[in-house]
């Protein structure tokens, strides 16, 4: 094969246009003929590429796959006016293609060529129904395509392969959803119950008790019965020989095992592993494509006839409410990783090609998921007695998972627009009291999601603090109280504060209660609690703590005009560096008086919270209950800290039932000991020693504040 692009172009061209010269002429020979040229070209192409390994150009390499690949796309489309034979012989060379291209490993190509036949398959559609005959032909063609990935994926040998194989799996079965849909879209049962039978087929055994390669019995028997319809001799010959040539001492060699590192065993357990992946991804692809249905059907473009036949086919997967439920809230509604699911796009996909992509949100997809929860939950509670039973014991089948928390509202606008829209009587066997059913099933969810708290619960209790969560909340706690503690900011900046030795000393602020989640490893779900609310009464503590050791001059006024009477009189006096106010009385206390300018440039703030300027001294506000000002002088070397740069706070932590001393617990009842297990208690105190010299300034209270 030529490795020239444009002169590869050249003869792609060259050939499909001799293929179509041919079909116009319905000269089928020697359509057939150029079409097997095309395929050498291919083939030729696949052995190169096999030889040059990695040293092959990848930039030149896209390029020949991308000539290849439009060729074949081309000449489909060009042929869609002609004879279907025409195209189905295009359909088996675009299968040939993919098969060579995964059986040397070109992954990429062989998950591309799938692409393009779901795109055979759309155009079919689009140009009028698709002739049976050529969809039994290309479905029959796909699965066997599909079958390749899993049977490599079954006869891995090493954990490596496993894992590598069961991507390209993934990959292929991605392509396969994305053409499942498109059936469904279509309303091709037929087709559509042929593709999803070679995924609900598979079992998690299979890949200890399976050699792959289409060697299952079931694989065998299908491949004869396809191999008769297609008179095809030699074939038949061949497989029906790996039946009758089978000897009993065949069954003492183990299938599913290879030497690796791994004992026999280990290595079986995570080969059924990597099936049960398989497993959960099928049942999570037919519940997803079922929804589609019914999202179909809720929006008049599939009949109920139509509906009830593709839902039939896979039925067999939700064959129970508890099977319904653990798919939905276990594998659905929780994520892997976080990532969004395949399903997410669908509804922006069909929007784009509506033009109105802008109108639609992510909550649509969830709501069209939940309606078709609701409609399984009616078919299969409608069938179960015990659901309406009463009297009945019964522990919820219901997932005891986060995602089941607060969904009552949820599912009875679920039920009830599934009411308004005629569908309960479509979906329901027959049943005495539909609100019965309907408040049952809510009620189930409700069990489940209190049965979630009360595990949720006890599992946090059983739960030892995590050291690097306790680690967290200090660091978070002290850059908090940094960033937040004005009146130390302002001491500080004043140089009030100052760095030194000081006595190992410390001054207990603070006991804080943190809900015991917070500092557990449970889940991975961060708590919902913002560190401010620690932080402000330890910042509280701290500003009355410091009023109290140090030298404040007490002052009480009654009214506005005394307050700035005072502060004009120690301005005066004694020299003020810096008026402190509780925060929310700033604008009540200077809103009337000429020498306030609530206004300061950027650049000429002395402080980084400063409200303004009265006569020139800054106004700051800082976190204090009582309505208070205060007046700092210049009082250098007040307080000693051991380091300015990080905030000087000691906080030990522990659970909170190890905090209770034996007179607390003799004074409490069991149910109130029982609470301190769900909390962890953290001692706050301040690591700084108070040095008064003279009058640090004056701490004036507003009275009857007007």
């Amino acid at each position: 094969m030529t490795s020239d692009e444009p002169e590869l172009q050249t003869l792609i061209e060259y050939i499909t246009d001799r293929c179509l010269s041919a079909a116009n002429q319905d000269k089928k020979d020697s359509f057939v003929d150029y079409l097997v040229d095309y395929s050498e070209i291919v083939e030729d192409y696949l052995s190169e590429r096999e030889k040059l390994a990695d040293t092959v150009n990848e930039h030149s390499d896209r390029t020949i796959q991308r000539t290849l690949r439009n060729g074949f796309r081309s000449l489909y489309d060009s042929l869609l006016d002609e004879s279907y034979d025409y195209r189905r012989e295009v359909l088996s060379a675009i299968v040939s293609a993919a098969r060579g291209a995964k059986q040397r490993d070109f992954n990429s190509l062989y998950i591309n060529l799938l692409s393009d036949l779901k795109r055979c398959y759309v155009m079919e559609q689009q140009s009028g129904e698709m002739v049976f005959d050529l969809k039994r032909f290309f479905v029959r063609r796909y699965s066997i395509l599909l079958d390749q990935p899993l049977d490599e994926l079954k006869t891995s040998k090493t954990e490596e392969q496993l894992e590598n194989r069961f991507e390209v799996w993934k990959q292929a079965f991605m392509q396969a959803i994305e053409l499942l849909r498109t059936m469904v879209e279509y309303s091709d049962k037929k087709s559509y119950s042929h593709l999803v039978s070679r995924f609900t087929d598979f079992y998690p055994y299979e890949m200890v008790h399976s050699n792959g390669d289409n060697n299952s019995t079931e694989r065998k028997i299908e491949l004869l019965r396809t191999n008769v319809e297609y008179s095809d001799e030699e074939s038949y010959s061949h497989l029906a020989s790996r039946f009758t040539e089978f000897f009993p001492y065949e069954m003492v060699h183990p299938d599913g095992y290879y030497t690796n590192s791994r004992g026999q065993y280990e290595w079986r357990e995570l080969k059924i592993e990597y099936g049960e992946k398989v497993r959960s991804e099928v049942s999570v692809m037919t519940f997803v494509i079922s929804a589609w249905a019914f999202r179909l059907l809720k929006n008049d473009r599939m009949t109920r006839e139509t509906y009830s036949e593709i839902a039939a086919e896979t039925q067999s997967e939700r064959s129970s409410i508890e099977e319904v439920a653990e798919t939905y809230y276990t594998m659905i509604r929780s994520p892997v990783d976080g990532e969004l699911g395949y399903w997410e796009r669908w509804n922006m996909d069909e929007a784009l090609e509506e033009e109105m992509g802008a109108a639609v949100t992510s909550m649509s997809v969830h709501s069209w998921l939940r309606d078709f929860y609701c409609a399984e939950l009616l078919r299969l509670g409608s069938d179960s007695d015990w659901v309406t039973d009463q009297e009945s014991e019964r522990e919820t089948p219901i997932p005891a998972v986060r995602q089941v928390t607060n969904e009552s509202e949820s599912l009875n606008k679920g039920f009830g627009q599934l009411r308004d829209e005629s569908l309960t009587e479509f979906l329901t066997a027959d049943v005495d009291d539909l609100d019965i059913l309907i408040d049952t099933l809510v009620q189930l969810h409700d069990d489940a999601a209190e049965q979630y708290r009360d595990d949720m619960r006890e599992e946090i209790r059983n739960q030892d603090l995590d050291e690097s969560k306790k680690d967290e909340f200090r660091a978070s706690v002290k850059k908090k109280f940094d960033e937040e503690c004005t009146l130390r900011n302002v001491m500080s900046t004043q140089s009030l504060i100052t760095v030194g030795e000081i006595r190992d000393k410390s001054h207990h602020l603070v006991d804080l209660q943190i809900p015991r989640r917070k500092l557990v490893s449970v889940d991975a779900i961060p708590i919902m609690d913002s560190i401010q609310r620690y932080a402000n009464p330890i910042i509280e503590k701290f500003s009355r703590l410091v009023f109290e050791e140090l030298e404040f001059e007490p002052v009480q006024v009654n009214s506005n005009d005394q307050l700035i009477q005072r502060i004009d009189e120690y301005s005066d006096s004694r020299g003020v560096e810096a008026v402190l106010t509780s925060l929310g009385i700033t604008d009540q206390v200077f809103r009337d008086d000429s020498k306030y300018d609530p206004f300061v440039p950027p650049d000429e703030r002395i402080f980084e919270n400063q409200r303004g300027t009265y006569a020139g001294i800054p106004v700051i506000s800082i976190r204090y209950e009582e309505p208070v000002v205060v007046l700092l002088f210049d009082k250098p070397d007040q307080i000693v800290e051991p380091d300015l740069s990080e905030a000087p706070l000691e906080i030990e932590i522990e659970p909170g039932e190890e905090a209770l001393s034996e007179e607390d617990r003799n004074q409490m009842t069991e149910d109130k000991i029982n609470q301190w297990h769900d909390v962890a208690r953290a001692r706050i105190c301040y690591k700084g020693e108070f040095r008064p010299q003279g009058t640090t300034g004056v701490h004036i209270t507003i009275h009857n504040n007007d």
